[in-house]
């Protein structure tokens, strides 16, 4: 059976987190109550400290009712940051009721500024006509002026129109150029889609080397699509020597994040693929996961489940499913922070290749 990879095929954009994190905005040994006092006070730059540590859960309960006030104390005294945080607040209704409107208001705040973030936030905005009517050459612009000042997110967003001509005429040496641009501040995302872009052949030459350097960078970082096609390369032996035990130590860090790409690989693996022992009940449990963790509305394998479930008894199908409801408690299956509101799969989406 084919592995199951994830290639750039998809042209909308992917709101991926852009401010500073809460671990950059609190300290660690945060004094809630001078912090809280200043914030009471109407010092912007602490009220924006006090809506990161909710946010975060650092020293308080995490409470984004309580973040997305703070927030907006802050941003109505102008700070960039908070305006751009309240309306990624918005957009993903996230403390505060889903508006899309809102979120366009802080954004245009923001971005008028010249904040890349908010800029970005704009883009999103105008290119899904969310909360604004839809205008794609607004979101370039935008897009362009935020990657431009070298913001990693807009830069591979920018890219991906670039490589599918949406918005802008398809130039794969500017796609390129963008993403190399976002790769050099060690972007994940950049890397992985510069991995596929070398295996696929889309940068000239296919090159697996190139893109198991890019997936390895990706994959070490937790991108969990990198991990995935990673895993890809060491199954075959492209560009690094075949490893089966590796391409399952890939496959499971992808899928104990949710991705139901490699959820799917680990089944067909236990069918006895690839010179990989043949186990059909540990088969018929990573297809059961895969077939609960949809990606994109598309299940990556549909039927694996159902066609392994014919092959084994009943108390080993029982016992199976059991595994398989224990094992999704124990893993909440959400990815390590890549994407604070998860609005599409872009820039990446299913394929079936050898």
């Amino acid at each position: 059976m084919k592995t199951l990879q994830a290639t750039v095929l998809v042209a909308t954009l992917t709101l991926t987190m852009p401010i500073a994190s809460s671990q950059q905005a609190t300290s660690k040994t945060l004094d809630l109550e001078r912090l809280v006092s200043r914030a009471q006070e109407g010092y912007a730059e602490d009220q924006l400290r006090l809506a990161f540590a909710f946010q975060g859960g650092e020293g308080v309960s995490r409470d984004l009712a309580a973040a997305a006030y703070w927030f907006t104390k802050a941003a109505d005294q102008g700070n960039l940051v908070a305006q751009s945080n309240i309306a990624y607040l918005y957009l993903a209704g996230l403390g505060v009721p889903k508006n899309g409107q809102l979120a366009f208001k802080w954004f245009q705040r923001a971005a008028a500024d010249n904040y890349a973030p908010a800029q970005f936030g704009l883009a999103y905005l105008e290119m899904t006509g969310d909360g604004v009517p839809k205008d794609i050459a607004a979101s370039v612009n935008w897009l362009t002026r935020a990657a431009r000042q070298e913001f990693p997110p807009a830069q591979v967003n920018l890219s991906v129109l670039y490589a599918s001509g949406v918005g802008v005429q398809r130039d794969q040496a500017e796609a390129l150029h963008w993403l190399k641009r976002a790769e050099r501040k060690h972007y994940a995302p950049a890397e992985f889609l510069l991995g596929t872009m070398y295996e696929t052949g889309d940068a000239g030459a296919q090159d697996y080397g190139k893109a198991f350097a890019f997936y390895q960078k990706a994959a070490n970082q937790g991108y969990p699509m990198a991990q995935n096609n990673l895993g890809g390369l060491y199954q075959r032996g492209q560009g690094v020597a075949k490893d089966l035990e590796q391409a399952v130590k890939w496959f499971t860090q992808a899928g104990q994040q949710g991705n139901a790409l490699s959820l799917a690989n680990l089944a067909i693996l236990n069918m006895g693929t690839y010179g990989f022992k043949r186990d059909d009940r540990a088969a018929y449990f990573w297809a059961v996961l895969a077939e609960h963790v949809q990606l994109s509305g598309t299940t990556p394998a549909p039927g694996l489940a159902a066609k392994l479930r014919r092959r084994l008894p009943p108390e080993q199908i029982a016992a199976a499913e059991a595994d398989a409801e224990n094992w999704l408690k124990e893993h909440p299956l959400s990815s390590e922070g890549w994407d604070l509101v998860e609005l599409s799969s872009a820039p990446a989406s299913l394929a079936a290749r050898h």
